[in-house]
């Protein structure tokens, strides 16, 4: 499947890299070099990308997913330009075949080979993105060496922090009631990580870089 979406190619399908760069299921084209799409999908799923389509200014995509940008989402996920947003539906047949807007509704189609369903959602219900959030977080040296801090303007806050690869693996977990965190992956290579930060049931997402 493939969408124009803030100037840019996006195509959808079931592969691993896009012009030779990690890119799961989802990769975008700006005329001259291939990306990966917020770290693409990094859940579990067999058959990639099936469809999607623009709509005030988001991208919305469906397929066989459980986790796009280390964000758990099922099968619906919207992109915003910079992170993932979890679209729930609750979908209970299996195959997201197909998405469209109409009305100020997000349809979804989907199959499991005996029947098909048509789910719906209304737009009002899902615009707000993971990173408009109460809590200031900031991570700092970025880019840097492997070590960097997480700090989480918020006294009470309990977080968990995760960091995946470009390709969706899961490098560094923790849990933390600090204030600030000092993450390490100095044993990972060098390249762009997404950590995703929960604080108290409210997901962040940021990219950093390790030179």
């Amino acid at each position: 499947c493939l969408a124009v979406y803030n100037s840019e190619l996006y195509v959808g399908g079931d592969f691993s890299t896009a012009g030779g760069q990690p890119a799961k299921y989802i990769a975008k084209w700006n005329g001259s070099t291939w990306s990966s799409v917020g770290g693409s999908m990094t859940g579990t799923g067999y058959n990639g990308i099936r469809d999607m389509v623009v709509y005030n200014n988001k991208l919305y995509v469906v397929g066989d997913f459980t986790a796009m940008g280390g964000v758990t989402t099922k099968y619906v996920a919207m992109w915003n330009g910079s992170s993932w947003t979890s679209i729930d539906m609750s979908i209970s047949s299996s195959f997201a075949n197909c998405v469209e807007v109409y009305n100020n509704r997000l349809y979804v189609g989907t199959f499991n080979f005996t029947d098909s369903h048509l789910y719906s959602i209304d737009m009002n219900t899902i615009g707000i993105d993971d990173n408009t959030k109460n809590n200031t977080i900031k991570f700092f040296p970025n880019p840097n060496n492997g070590k960097f801090n997480v700090e989480i303007d918020n006294n009470q806050a309990n977080s968990l922090i995760e960091v995946y690869n470009i390709i969706g693996n899961l490098v560094f977990i923790q849990n933390s009631d600090d204030i600030k965190t000092t993450i390490d992956i100095k044993d990972q290579p060098q390249g762009i990580y997404l950590v995703k930060i929960t604080v108290d049931n409210q997901v962040f997402n940021e990219k950093v870089i390790k030179n």
